[in-house]
């Protein structure tokens, strides 16, 4: 059964994401990485405040949009080129947790108890697993629920990419997803799209592909969802 329950805070921090009986995701942010053709080094403007506020430099102008949707929530985020002269933009992480500020990712278990759902329907258990050593990293979704629990139904997270919502980046762009886990610690979580020096020219915009998170207490379910 989906958790419809979810509910959004924001702060001055990031934003939290949690469920009644179910994950908590604290701290959420956002960035855009994207360099000058006069610079060799990659700039990043970081955004932790949602929608309609919007966060800029002298050249990028970026805007966080949330949206609760009947199965949870969707986020993308929107760039803006306000400068005067060309940029290329390298990546968009919509969603980005980062526990050296502050962030975390509580499933209800400790992180060495977690396990990722794989394409073949398998699963991949951190604690036990050496492919998984480090964490987990999927492509274009990801599903997490604690592999052991004191609940019969474990809750459980999915992160699913729909391409529809990107524009400015090319058509098959997705989210990579990225866990890092150092032993019962989270360290991070990003979703990621890559869009390899892109070009805006002065007055252009992009979009990454927008992100789901849906949660339930049914794997298989989740599994399922489109």
């Amino acid at each position: 059964m989906l958790n419809r329950a979810g509910t959004l805070t924001p702060g001055e921090r990031g934003v939290t994401l949690s469920w009644e009986d179910g994950p908590r995701l604290a701290r959420i942010g956002a960035q855009a990485r994207y360099h000058t053709p006069h610079a060799a080094s990659v700039q990043t403007l970081r955004i932790s405040v949602t929608d309609p506020r919007t966060v800029r430099d002298s050249t990028l102008e970026a805007r966080w949009v949330w949206r609760a949707e009947d199965a949870g929530w969707r986020v993308h985020l929107e760039v803006h080129n306000v400068g005067d002269a060309p940029i290329f933009l390298d990546a968009l992480e919509p969603l980005r947790i980062d526990s050296a500020f502050g962030g975390a990712l509580n499933l209800g278990a400790p992180s060495g108890l977690w396990r990722c759902a794989r394409g073949d329907g398998a699963w991949e258990c951190w604690s036990d697993n050496a492919a998984a050593t480090g964490g987990f990293s999927r492509s274009g979704r990801m599903l997490l629920q604690p592999a052991v629990s004191n609940r019969s139904h474990p809750p459980a997270l999915l992160f699913v990419t729909h391409t529809s919502g990107g524009v400015g980046a090319p058509e098959s762009s997705s989210c990579d997803f990225r866990v890092d886990l150092s032993g019962e610690r989270f360290e991070r979580f990003t979703a990621l799209t890559r869009v390899d020096g892109l070009p805006l020219a002065p007055g252009e915009a992009a979009c990454s592909p927008s992100v789901c998170l849906v949660v339930g207490d049914d794997a298989a379910e989740l599994l399922n969802l489109r």
